[in-house]
């Protein structure tokens, strides 16, 4: 697979055993998810660009605010930050980073050095890299026992062509080869991830996946603010009534 030329075009109750963090890969009918999917916020694309590889963008811009400490990562803070409306100018700014066309279409080796360059503006050295399907499972399942983003690319109608991507937040094995994923898709903000199989892109495949993309911070956590607003900030988060979260972070 040519990376540079895939394109994430917008064609636009479960029993859990949840482990986060601690092991490689789930073991038969588990789920690991990404230690801080609860930090992750849930964008929708169409509010300022009609894109989901910047709409993902954004949305790992926003989670780097809340879980490593990069403040300038994104304007909003607090439950301001679960509302896409919020993020707008960002959504427009990380699309042009990643050349995405009017019609929503992203070329996956943009879309990596986009989100790069859009932190790097900001100030942040992150490392964005791809793998294709063959080890996407392992790749992923090392990602989020790390609490590392990961993006899937992903042909959403079967037709063999990579047409969207998502944030992955975790992995399920059913046993028998039967694997899923749990993921914000871009479609909604209820903060609920969704579920799909977990199965290599080919014709009639609906939601196969083609690829992934790990996502790494490598800049430390923006300084401590200076001694005399630290009292400014603690009246703050009392008003907040010290919430960070997005309301109904749960799996089903």
């Amino acid at each position: 697979m040519n990376s540079h030329r895939t394109r994430l075009v917008v064609a636009c109750a479960l029993s859990l055993t949840i482990t986060v963090g601690t092991t490689a890969t789930p073991a038969i009918g588990e789920v690991i998810m990404m230690p801080s999917w609860r930090e992750v916020p849930s964008y929708v694309m169409g509010y300022g660009y009609a894109g989901c590889g910047p709409t993902v963008g954004v949305m790992i811009a926003g989670a780097a605010k809340q879980i490593y400490g990069y403040h300038n990562a994104v304007a909003a803070s607090g439950p301001n930050l679960c509302l896409t409306t919020n993020v707008s100018n960002e959504v427009l700014q990380m699309a042009s980073f990643m050349h995405t066309t009017s019609s929503g279409s992203t070329l996956l080796g943009d879309f990596r050095t986009g989100l790069e360059e859009y932190f790097a503006i900001e100030g942040y050295d992150v490392q964005a890299n791809s793998y294709a399907f063959g080890s996407t499972w392992d790749v992923t399942a090392a990602a989020f026992a790390a609490n590392l983003f990961v993006a899937l690319s992903l042909d959403t109608n079967g037709d063999n062509q990579t047409d969207h991507v998502v944030l992955a937040v975790g992995l399920k094995d059913y046993g028998d080869g039967n694997k899923s994923f749990y993921c914000y898709n871009t479609w909604n903000e209820n903060e609920v991830p969704v579920e799909y199989s977990y199965r290599q892109k080919a014709l009639g495949v609906a939601f196969g996946v083609s690829a992934s993309t790990v996502i790494t911070p490598l800049s430390p956590p923006d300084q401590s603010p200076e001694p005399a607003t630290i009292s400014l900030l603690v009246l703050g988060a009392l008003a907040l009534g010290k919430r960070r979260r997005c309301p109904f972070k749960s799996l089903s």
